[in-house]
C-alpha cells in the first residue's frame, strides 16, 4: 500500500511542469523598454521584446517639412486704386480744358487781354498761340505771336500798335508718376515788337520747370511753377531783364464741361534790389464740344509799383481749338 501511495506522488509531480510555469525570478524576466518623454508624434506600434535583446525603441513617423506660402502678386489696396484713377482723371479733365502745365495737346489758341498799368498806362494784348506736342506727348513746342496797342495816357505821347516780341517755347515733361509730374523747359523771347513800347528790345532766354499734382479729396490740380529771365543782346539803350517769376495755379474741374482756376504768382525784380509784385488771377471756363474751349479770366495786382509784369487790373478772354 505504501508503495503505491510513492508511485502516484512521483508521477505526479512528473506531469506537473506540462501545465503550468512557476513565477520567475525578477531577474530572469525579459528587459522592458525604458519609458521615453513627452510624445510628439504618434509611434509606431511596439515590436515584441525578445528575451536577451534590448527593446529597440519606437520609430518617430518622420515630420512634414512646412508648406512652402504661395508667391502671391501684391496689388494695391481698393483705396489706392480708386486714389490713383482720380489723380489721373484730374490730370486727363485738365489736359483737355488746356490748362494742364505738364500735359500737351495739339493747340490754336487766340486770346485778348486788357491790361490797366500802374500808373495812367494801358495795354492790350491780343495773342496768337499754337502748341504742337513732340516726343509722343511728352513735350512740347510753343509759339506766341502778340499783337499790342499801347496808349500812354500822358499828353503829347503817342499811342503805338503793332507786333510784340515773339515767344518760343520748348521743353520735355521728365518725371511722369502717378500723382506727380515734373515738365523742365524754357522760353527764348525775341525782341520782334515794331515799337519800343511794345516790347523789351532785349532777347530774353527763360529756363525754369513746372509740375502736376493732384490733390483728390479736394479735386483740384495744382500747378506749381519756377521761372528765371535773363535778358542778353539787343538794343543797349534798353534797360536789362533779371527777374524770377514763382506761380502755383490751381484747377477745379467741376464737369467735363466746367472748370475754375485760381492764379496768383509773385515776380522779384533783381534789377531793383529784389523788388517784388504780387498779382492774382481767376479764370472760368467752359468746354463747347470736342475741340473748342473758351474762358474769362479777372486779376489784380496787390503791389508792385515799377516792377516788371505788375498792373492794377487785367480782363482777358480767349478760346482755343484742342485736337
Amino acid at each position: 500500500m505504501h508503495g503505491v501511495c510513492l508511485l502516484g506522488t512521483l508521477v505526479w509531480l512528473a506531469v506537473l511542469p506540462a501545465f503550468g510555469q512557476a513565477p520567475q525570478p525578477e531577474e530572469m524576466q525579459p528587459e522592458l523598454p525604458e519609458e521615453s518623454g513627452p510624445v510628439r508624434v504618434r509611434p509606431a506600434p511596439p515590436t515584441k521584446a525578445v528575451p536577451g535583446e534590448p527593446a529597440k525603441p519606437a520609430v518617430e513617423a518622420p515630420v512634414a517639412a512646412p508648406a512652402e506660402a504661395p508667391q502671391v502678386e501684391t496689388r494695391p489696396s481698393e483705396p489706392e486704386e480708386v486714389r490713383r484713377l482720380s489723380e489721373r482723371m484730374l490730370d486727363v479733365l485738365t489736359t483737355d480744358t488746356g490748362t494742364n502745365a505738364t500735359e500737351f495737346l495739339h493747340r490754336i489758341q487766340l486770346q485778348n487781354e486788357f491790361r490797366e498799368l500802374r500808373g495812367p498806362a494801358q495795354l492790350n494784348l491780343t495773342t496768337l498761340r499754337v502748341d504742337y506736342p513732340i516726343l509722343g506727348g511728352g513735350g512740347v513746342v510753343r509759339v506766341d505771336v502778340p499783337f499790342s496797342w499801347f496808349d500812354p495816357n500822358t499828353t503829347g505821347e503817342k499811342t503805338s500798335t503793332g507786333l510784340g516780341d515773339i515767344l518760343f517755347r520748348t521743353g520735355y515733361r521728365f518725371v511722369n508718376a502717378p500723382g506727380f509730374k515734373l515738365f523742365v523747359g524754357g522760353d527764348l523771347i525775341f525782341p520782334t515788337a515794331t515799337d519800343s513800347p511794345l516790347g523789351r528790345g532785349k532777347y530774353q532766354a527763360g529756363p525754369g520747370f513746372a509740375a502736376s499734382i493732384p490733390v483728390v479729396p479736394i479735386n483740384t490740380n495744382f500747378f506749381p511753377l519756377v521761372q528765371q529771365f535773363w535778358s542778353f543782346g539787343g538794343d543797349p539803350s534798353r534797360p536789362a531783364v533779371d527777374f524770377t517769376k514763382f506761380e502755383v495755379s490751381a484747377t477745379i474741374p467741376w464737369t467735363t464741361a466746367w472748370w475754375t482756376t485760381l492764379d496768383p504768382f509773385l515776380n522779384v525784380d533783381w534789377t531793383k534790389n529784389g523788388k517784388t509784385a504780387m498779382n492774382v488771377e481767376a479764370e472760368v471756363g467752359r468746354a463747347l464740344g470736342p475741340h473748342y474751349r473758351t474762358w474769362v479770366r479777372g486779376g489784380a495786382g496787390l503791389w508792385g509799383e515799377g516792377v516788371v509784369g505788375a498792373y492794377d487790373w487785367i480782363l482777358q478772354v480767349g478760346v482755343r481749338y484742342m485736337f
